[in-house]
């Protein structure tokens, strides 16, 4: 009974078409503005860099600042607290492309330090501790 007597309506199909309408317009307007924001935000990225001198001169404060905290902190949580920001700062770092290598073996380094300290882990402690020697012994700057 209902179906006999329905008349069809055109008031969804106006409706999509005044939507498909506004999106253009606004597409139209704002589209050259929002590609040149994309533009310029992508250009300032690819063109941050930073010196060698520079990264190893913030690595050396910051391996300095560890073994003066790890030296004055007097528990284990004390020291994962330490290296735990210490691996903050690096990571907040820019990293010239010849040390990048160098700086994920830092991080990870770090980070099995905090491990030994947050677990009373001293074998996890004296593998971090190894591997600091080690990349000293391979950067001599450090």
């Amino acid at each position: 009974m209902f179906h006999e007597h329905h008349h069809k309506n055109i008031f969804p199909l106006a409706l999509v078409g005044i939507t498909l309408t506004l999106v253009l317009i606004v597409g139209l307007l704002y589209g050259p503005t929002i590609r040149e924001q994309v533009k310029i935000a992508t250009s300032g990225v690819s063109e941050v860099t930073v010196s060698e001198a520079d990264y190893e001169r913030n690595v050396v404060r910051i391996l300095t600042q560890v073994d003066e905290r790890l030296s004055v902190a007097g528990s284990d949580t004390g020291k994962e607290d330490v290296v735990s920001t210490a691996s903050s700062e690096l990571l907040r770092l820019l990293v010239p492309g010849v040390y990048q290598k160098l700086h994920l073996e830092m991080v990870i380094t770090l980070d099995t330090l905090r491990q030994g300290y947050g677990s009373n882990d001293l074998s996890k402690v004296e593998e971090g501790e190894r591997r600091f020697e080690d990349l000293r012994a391979q950067y001599s700057w450090m």
